[in-house]
C-alpha cells in the first residue's frame, strides 16, 4: 500500500525542497527526517508519515511546494508494520 507524503503547512512564503535526505528504495522508520524544505532563511523536515520503503519522489530540489502537496509515496506492506531488521 503506498502512503502519501504531503507537504505540512507552514507559516513561511515560498518553501522550496532543498534537500531528500533519502533515495527511492531506502527503509524508513516513521519520523525519519525525510526532506528538507527551505522558506527565506528558515529551514523545516518533513518526516516520513509511516515506516516504509521510499517508493517515489515527486518534486525535485529547487521546487515550490503547497501545503497539502504530494511529494512522494512510501510503500508499506501488509499492515504496515515494518521494523528496520
Amino acid at each position: 500500500m503506498k502512503i502519501p507524503i504531503q507537504m505540512p503547512e507552514i507559516d513561511a512564503t515560498i518553501p522550496v525542497v532543498s534537500l531528500w535526505l533519502a533515495s527511492e528504495g531506502d527503509f524508513l522508520l516513521q519520523g525519519d527526517r525525510l526532506i528538507e524544505i527551505m522558506a527565506g532563511s528558515a529551514t523545516f523536515d518533513v518526516p516520513a508519515p509511516r515506516s516504509g520503503y521510499l517508493s517515489a519522489r515527486l518534486c525535485l530540489k529547487n521546487d515550490l511546494v503547497t501545503a497539502g502537496q504530494i511529494l512522494g509515496y512510501i510503500e508499506i506492506e501488509g499492515n504496515g508494520e515494518l521494523s528496520r531488521e
